[in-house]
């Protein structure tokens, strides 16, 4: 039996590079043997193998810390022959024209309210800011890379499955894609203001000056009269740079686009338009001062880098509020739609992404009767536990309802939220009625239920109530005294390429390919496993609700002993239980 074989090649064309690029090349190889300098007769011939090498940063983004996803890099990177100047004004171009993008224009100018909510009992500052589709808020957070680049058809482009962005899903993209040559800084400036004649990404219309002109019914024209009423401007506004300093240069993958010619002060020159209809009330006319956010902090819910939410002001937790734990089974929502909805709804789009402390079911469903008219259904559990991994629901919930206020700025809605009922005891966030578009919000201890869709939240809102009323019956039914149930985990065996030395500690090889298989007490619906330095990655998993078993299959990238943390997802809580690992990789 022949053993592993390692074969070494030097690139020798190009010697080096000052920006990213891939080598898409086949190499041709036959195999022969030789026994005491004697050729024997060869049994494998000639063969090519298709390799795709890829020249990126040395530093990588904390996001990809777990691996960079191929499709993007193919989406991103091209050959060495090519063109293309700047690798930054290059990236960014081609995410303003080549993903099927489309700027959502039903949205609004930015409205303050200072109000106070009973849903939560805080007082917050309510930003009615074009929606984020792909990202947390207008500061950063974790990005859906995946859903960013997921396709309709295999044969059609990438990007073209979920088309609609706003501009801080454009930072994101941006801040990504530029970190394969060098890092970028997300930039923010509040307040924005009204918009020059410019480009949207994605929107048919040659120049806009009103971006949010299908926010009415009929809508308004994207070109309109500058001192019109019915005008609407930018909020504010998410872009790229590299600091604050108004002499840097400035990439906007959302208007424009802007490709690194302007500084931060051109930049606002060339945007902001100086003659506008006035300004609500309260509302500075003048742009604000450019913040720097915290940027992508992970992809597809994996961390990047350690993000720790501000404290909730008067954040009040009822542990009475709500029979037991929420047990609405999201993660199978195919199993019960047609029964909830009826035998003409489908899924059309399912994910499952698995965080530190939170897991995100992510469906688009629809009728077949009107399969244009996708449903959007998000809902975030969050799994927050103490130092002796015990469930903390305060602290979840608490998390539970500042990803709430996330949610609030994430949309470009001017007068956009109002309070609503879904049940006689449950309230609820929504878009008004004046509103051409249905979004109902709603936090259920440590579940935040977020459903969009159809034109209208009245037309949405009977849909939904069938949704949240059948979830309402699985709370209620458990009974109030039911343990708060999360998967018990308990390492089985390695495989052969690895050595398990206790409970905890694994022994392997640089390069090596092997599995971890685990128990796991109670059904589960999704895997993961962290490494902090990337040392070891999380290639796939496998899950076995019969055998009542996990198994996750990694690499081993990095020499040196890694802290490795595998979670499992419970497919009726949505509730996340870890296990460390320490995984010695030797040379």
């Amino acid at each position: 039996m022949v053993g592993p074989i390692i074969v070494e090649a030097s690139v020798v064309d190009p010697d080096k590079s000052h920006q990213p690029f891939v080598l898409e090349v086949t190499v041709d190889w036959s195999v022969r043997l030789i026994s005491s300098g004697e050729t024997l007769q060869c049994r494998i011939g000639s063969r090519t193998t298709s390799l795709e090498l890829y020249w990126i940063s040395e530093k990588l983004h904390p996001a990809f810390k777990n691996g960079i996803p191929i499709e993007f890099l193919r989406s991103i990177v091209d050959p060495p022959t090519s063109q293309i100047g700047s690798f930054l004004s290059h990236v960014t171009k081609r995410i303003f024209e080549g993903f099927n993008k489309r700027y959502d224009t039903t949205a609004g100018e930015l409205f303050y309210k200072h109000h106070q909510r009973s849903l939560l009992n805080i007082s917050v500052v309510q930003l009615l800011l074009g929606a984020a589709h792909f990202v947390t808020g207008p500061m950063g957070g974790n990005f859906a890379l995946d859903r960013y680049l997921a396709k309709r058809y295999p044969h059609e482009n990438v990007g073209a499955k979920f088309k609609l962005v706003n501009c801080y899903d454009q930072a994101g993209m941006v801040e990504l894609a530029c970190s394969l040559s060098q890092d970028t800084t997300w930039l923010f400036l509040q307040p924005f203001g009204y918009i020059k004649p410019t480009r949207l990404v994605g929107v048919s219309e040659w120049q806009v000056n009103n971006p949010f002109f299908t926010r009415d019914n009929p809508p308004t024209p994207a070109m309109i009269g500058q001192t019109d009423p019915r005008r609407t401007r930018f909020g504010n506004h998410a872009f790229n740079g590299y600091s604050q300093i108004l002499n840097t240069p400035v990439y906007d993958a959302c208007s424009g686009p802007h490709l690194g010619t302007e500084n931060q002060k051109q930049y606002q020159e060339n945007a902001i338009d100086d003659i506008h209809p006035p300004f609500p009330p309260g509302i500075s006319s003048s742009a604000g001062t450019v913040q720097i956010g915290r940027g992508v902090d992970g992809i597809n819910g994996h961390p990047g880098r350690p993000y720790a939410a501000a404290p909730l002001p008067n954040f009040a937790y009822d542990p009475d509020a709500y029979p037991t734990v929420a047990r609405g089974n999201w993660a199978r929502l195919d199993t019960w739609l047609k029964p909830t909805l009826g035998n003409t709804w489908d899924v059309d789009y399912r994910e499952i992404s698995v965080g530190d402390t939170v897991t995100r079911a992510f469906w688009q469903i629809f009728d077949t009767n009107t399969p244009d008219d996708m449903i959007r259904v998000q809902v975030d559990t969050f799994s927050v536990v103490d130092e002796d991994d015990q469930l903390d629901m305060e602290s979840s919930a608490a998390a539970a309802a500042g990803y709430k206020e996330d949610l609030l700025m994430s949309t470009q809605l001017a007068d956009a939220w109002t309070s609503g009922t879904l049940t006689d005891s449950e309230e609820c966030l929504q878009y008004n009625d004046n509103v051409a578009a249905g979004r109902i919000v709603t936090v259920v201890r440590n579940l935040v239920i977020d459903i969009a869709g159809m034109a209208s939240t009245k037309e949405l809102h009977p849909l939904v109530l069938k949704l949240v009323q059948r979830d309402t019956v699985a709370r209620d039914s458990s009974g109030a005294s039911d343990p708060l149930l999360r998967p018990i985990l308990q390492l089985l065996k390695v495989s052969d390429q690895a050595t398990l030395s206790n409970s905890k500690t694994i022994t392997t090889d640089i390069d090596s390919h092997f599995h971890v298989i685990f128990s796991v007490s109670r059904d589960i619906v999704a895997a993961t496993a962290i490494c902090e330095n990337g040392g070891a990655l999380l290639d796939r998993y496998e899950i076995d609700n019969v055998a009542n078993e996990a198994t996750l299959f990694l690499i081993a990238d990095k020499v040196g002993r890694h802290d490795v943390r595998v979670g499992v997802v419970d497919s009726e809580t949505m509730f996340r239980a870890s296990y460390d690992l320490e995984i010695e990789v030797d040379d």
